[in-house]
């Protein structure tokens, strides 16, 4: 009786020991488990994050968004021609592409800090130069056309029906409302009707 009491005793400390030991082991893969999905959820973020980024800075990199564009000029700079330069650039830019101007440059008749467009031509006049003809303008674009978004007041003026009054009023439009569209858009400046622009519009562009 005595060893059958013993023998039970010591099969309920081997299933005690038993159960115990696979209730840890059970418990230890749980929490290793855990810490696995936690580090993949981590990992899972970083990856999310980053190339997200980069792709933000890639978008906001001008070489991403700025093309290249063909302009001429011509006149009194050091080396005349036609320059592949970066769009959005400016006429000083060109200008330092063919070298500056020359000692007879009227180096006022241009505004330097406008904008080009692709196919302009600046022309560099000399000093004492009757400057801006409706051929020849100072910043006209492919064709002898003055581009009424770029133009000066003044050279507005050598268009047919334009006068000192209507080539301010067309500056002032193009501040106050931004860059014409197209050449028609000219009928919407105080003074401009359908006969003054009949009369200039195979003179201009945008």
């Amino acid at each position: 009786m005595k060893l059958k009491i013993l023998l039970l005793t010591v099969l309920a400390v081997v299933i005690f020991i038993g159960s115990y030991t696979i209730y840890g082991d059970r418990k230890e893969e749980k929490r290793k488990s855990e810490e696995e999905v936690s580090l993949s959820a981590v990992a899972s973020g970083s990856d999310s994050i980053y190339p997200e980024s980069s792709g933000k800075n890639n978008r906001n990199n001008p070489e991403d968004t700025y093309g290249v564009i063909s302009c001429y000029i011509c006149g009194e700079v050091v080396s005349p021609g036609v320059y592949e330069i970066k769009e959005g650039s400016r006429i000083n830019d060109l200008l330092i592409c063919a070298g500056g101007f020359t000692e007879k440059a009227c180096v006022s008749a241009v505004n330097l800090a406008a904008f080009l467009s692709d196919g302009d031509m600046i022309y560099i006049p000399a000093q004492g130069e009757e400057t801006v003809s409706a051929s020849q303008g100072v910043h006209a674009s492919a064709g002898g056309l003055i581009n009424i978004n770029k133009a000066a007041a003044e050279e507005l003026t050598n268009l047919p029906g334009i006068g000192e009054t209507k080539a301010k009023a067309i500056v002032s439009y193009r501040n106050e409302n931004g860059a014409f569209k197209s050449i028609d858009e000219l009928m919407k400046v105080s003074g401009i009707g359908q006969n003054t622009y009949d009369s200039l519009k195979d003179y201009i562009t945008v």
